[in-house]
């Protein structure tokens, strides 16, 4: 903000008309001489300020007119702007600020028909003691407090006084350093109301203006944003500089007032909030302002508009514009191709957790306004700009839409978080989880290795594109899996019935059906009449969408040859737009769209032909057990499949609300019950055979490969293979290794044994090696046999999901880390999987196996083995 240097003109005594013919004249002669001339008698004008609030009073009709007039008319901004670039003589003008906030005086007047100091000083006194909410607005690397006994969410943060005035003994708090945003204390939708600091107590002590002050400000208000929004607008489609700076100089005073204001009083901030709500079309034109106004200006409105967020009202009503503006913003990142959207486009990246992670807020636009469809067309507008031109998502392409990418998944993960969005998902629409199944489809094979056994590679990889990728959607499905095992299958009889009409009309009834492993009789798309052997609870929305993601696996895995032209997958590709036009306009989708880097094809179905030309589960339903040609070590390969990966966390879960702390039983009949029975609720349409077959060939492609580059196969790739391995294994990065080894475990309880086995040794090129041929082995067979073996043992004998409870799994852990040497609380930590990381026991499970060392000097507090 500039300095104020403004000198205010003392009250004219006299003929201040006459005064206005003297040359040089000040601003605020020129605002009488327009009055004036507007036809307000000089006696008033002879008073100043108070003269204008007489007349106004006596002549209410006459105050937008009074408004327009006191505003800088466009001449003598355009005169100004051209004194200054032409001649040294502009140095003796007033600024073009001082002479907006020369205009803001007299509106202020006209506001409160009185001194606006007088009155600001009365409304300050109305919230003495009494204030809300807090909103201090943040900018970069800013000190702040998190809480986790008292926020509702990991985006809330106080500011330094408020967390000092409250009360946080025994709480578990931390401090960061933010990245913008707003203090939470006061607001109930972010904090807990015991942890309120002594100054902020909530929305409800909010109080309303005066009837004295609300009565004069009104009007004014009304023709100030009037003005202001025809000012924005007409800057927004004209490039003309004279035009533009006058909305930039207008839009800085009036913020600037309006911050006054709000800062000042919250019964001021709660009006002002209902009347730019009701200001048709202001709020638009203010959330594109970024677009048109210069940075300084923007940074200062979106201040305002973060204060004024503390108002619900007005909270919803611009979550509702804003929600409108972020696929333009999308498009036109897109289409400028920007690599940090969140400096040429800061509104999405400083309102989108302001308003998604609102609990009261977010399902209420989600039903509404469409908000999750909205979100998912954007982010299929960026795979579709991110496709090759064989129609395929390309890594090197999605890099520079990377920021935006992790920007549109991260608040689509937001709004999952709410507890009942997945719940309406599950109940009303169903058709944005099949939409998510065709991005992840998109998603699934991409950044394709090849094994380099020429030249060796020297270019810069992008792979961590890929991986932080997949752990985004990671995040998102851990939401939408734990929500699906929450929601009941008794819902009111109108979602019942909403639910019943989808499902025959999409004709994906499920049939719960018994499975069996050896017999084609057993195949569970014959056996839907068939009684389930044991008491197995399961959701009937988890079967739902276990079923969705096998249709979509076995869609990705349905390739037709001849669908693999680049002109096919150009097609698909404006499918795929089609896909999402429909989707931003809450329309049922019903065509397919699935890509296969591995693969080498698109396959397209539109509309209800689909079914009739292409069975999802057809290769899932097979009955014999197929023999798949592939090799790892000469064709592509990918670590990306977040399709197989949903499934694997589908299986853990449900083995884990029905099978948690309960001992499997070793006798083979038994054995054969249980998982029969388990995998009878999920593999509908599926046949053992055909589905372990599939199923497994991917995550065991992933594990042969990693085998390879720890046998040295891979090093003429460069540090791709080498970092694509680190990345699989490391245990931050949880979502591959464990839902792949899982998955194959699942597999292995469905395939017969030895074609199993089989199959594994293909896949390592170690089927000779158990012929005791006497033909000279590879160099690299020894090591490929022990990660090999290495494989099978964990299939065997892992019981991270299925045998050990979070308890066992949390110590087994810890004692394998300090076994190794002590380490802090934070290394521990860190070291841990994911979701035992955030465990309630740990705490109670580390002092059962380690011994803690007080800190001394230098030296952290460390842990150590306890023997």
């Amino acid at each position: 903000m500039e300095p104020d240097n403004m000198d205010i003109d003392p009250p004219v005594e006299s003929s201040s008309v006459a005064s206005v013919a003297a040359s040089p004249i000040k601003y605020r002669d020129r605002v009488i001489k327009r009055l004036v001339e507007h036809g307000v008698p000089e006696e008033y004008l002879d008073l100043v300020y108070p003269g204008i609030v007489a007349f106004a009073i006596e002549n209410q009709a006459w105050v937008p007119e009074l408004v327009l007039n006191i505003l800088p008319s466009h001449d003598e901004v355009t005169e100004v702007i051209r004194a200054k670039s032409g001649t040294k003589k502009a140095s003796s003008s007033p600024s073009m600020k001082n002479r907006f906030r020369e205009s803001m005086t007299w509106l202020k007047w006209l506001m409160f028909e009185s001194d606006p100091a007088d009155a600001l000083k009365i409304l300050a006194k109305i919230n003495i003691g009494k204030r809300a909410i807090c909103g201090a607005v943040w900018g970069q690397n800013d000190l702040a407090y998190r809480c986790r006994t008292c926020e509702h969410d990991p985006t809330c943060a106080i500011c330094v006084p408020c967390f000092k005035n409250g009360n946080h003994e025994g709480h578990k708090y931390s401090i960061i350093y933010t990245g913008g945003g707003c203090c939470d204390c006061g607001d109930v939708t972010a904090w807990k109301r015991e942890g309120f600091c002594s100054n902020h107590k909530g929305a409800e002590q909010i109080q309303p203006l005066p009837d004295k002050f609300a009565n004069s400000a009104e009007p004014v208000f009304h023709a100030l944003f009037i003005c202001w929004k025809d000012k924005l607008r007409a800057a927004e489609v004209i490039i003309v500089q004279e035009g533009r700076k006058y909305a930039n100089e207008l839009t800085f005073v009036v913020v600037e007032m309006l911050l006054e204001f709000c800062k000042l009083s919250e019964s001021l901030l709660s009006f002002i909030a209902m009347k730019m709500i009701h200001s048709d079309g202001l709020l638009e034109v203010l959330v594109r302002a970024e677009r048109f106004l210069s940075d300084s200006v923007v940074k200062i409105l979106h201040e305002l508009l973060l204060k004024l967020l503390g108002e619900p009202s007005f909270k919803y009503g611009f979550a509702k514009v804003f929600l409108n503006y972020y696929p333009v913003v999308v498009n036109e990142v897109i289409k400028e191709e920007i690599v940090d959207p969140s400096k040429s486009y800061p509104l999405i990246h400083t309102f989108s957790v302001q308003i998604f992670t609102v609990p009261t807020l977010t399902p209420r636009l989600v039903e509404e306004v469409n908000l999750l469809g909205t979100l998912l067309g954007s982010l299929g507008d960026i795979f579709v700009a991110s496709a090759g031109e064989d129609g395929r998502l390309k890594i090197s392409k999605l890099r520079n839409l990377y920021e935006l990418t992790v920007r549109v998944i991260e608040d689509i993960r937001f709004v999952i978080s709410h507890a009942a969005v997945p719940k309406y998902i599950y109940h009303e629409q169903r058709d944005l989880l099949r939409t998510w199944m065709r991005l992840l489809s998109f998603v699934q094979g991409t950044d394709p290795l090849k094994r380099e056994t020429g030249i060796h590679v020297e270019e810069e990889s992008e792979m961590h594109v890929a991986f932080i990728l997949g752990h985004s959607i990671a995040n998102i499905h851990l939401l939408l899996v734990d929500r699906a095992f929450d929601v009941t299958n008794q819902t009111d009889s109108e979602s019942l019935s909403n639910m019943s009409n989808q499902e025959n009309d999409d004709g994906d009834n499920l049939r719960h059906a018994k499975m069996g492993r050896l017999s084609e009789e057993s195949s569970a798309s014959a056996s839907g009449s068939r009684v389930l052997t044991c008491d197995f609870q399961v959701p009937e929305s988890v079967t739902w969408l276990t079923h969705e993601c096998l249709k979509a696996i076995g869609q990705w895995l349905g390739v037709d040859d001849s669908a693999s032209s680049s002109s096919n997958c150009i097609t698909n590709l404006l499918a795929f737009k089609r896909t999402f036009s429909r989707i931003r306009k809450g329309k049922n989708i019903f065509g397919r769209l699935t890509g296969s880097a591995e693969n080498q094809h698109l396959i397209e179905c539109s509309d209800d032909d689909c079914m009739a030309e292409f069975d999802p589960l057809h290769f899932l339903s097979l009955s014999s057990w197929p023999d798949i040609t592939y090799d790892v070590s000469s064709q592509d390969i990918s670590l990306h499949i977040p399709l197989h990966r949903l499934l694997s966390l589908l299986f853990q879960k449900a083995l884990r609300r029905n099978y948690d702390g309960c001992v499997v039983p070793n006798a083979d009949n038994q054995s054969m019950s249980s998982h029969t029975d388990f995998f009878g609720h999920f593999l509908d349409g599926c046949h053992p055979y055909g589905f372990a077959a599939f199923v497994m060939e991917h995550p065991l492609r992933v594990r042969v490969f990693c085998a390879g580059v720890r046998a040295g196969m891979w090093r003429k790739n460069g540090d791709a293979a080498l970092l694509s391995c680190e990345w699989y294994h490391s245990v931050r990065w949880s979502e591959g290794l464990e839902p792949d080894l899982f998955l194959l475990q699942c597999c292995a309880a469905l395939a017969p044994a030895d074609l199993y086995i089989e199959r594994i040794l293909a896949r390592f090129g170690l089927s000779n090696y158990l012929s005791l041929s006497l033909e000279k082995s590879s160099e690299y067979e020894p090591a490929l046999v022990k990660e090999m073996l290495t494989l099978i043992i964990q299939i065997l004998q892992e019981r991270r999901f299925c045998g050990l409870t979070v308890a066992e799994n949390l110590k087994r852990e810890l004692i394998y880390k300090l076994a190794i040497g002590d380490a802090t609380h934070s290394q521990l930590v860190k070291s841990l999987p994911r979701d035992l990381s955030k465990s309630e026991e740990l705490r109670e499970i580390l002092q059962t196996v380690a011994v803690y060392s007080n800190p001394s000097g230098f030296t952290q507090a460390q842990r150590s083995l306890c023997f």
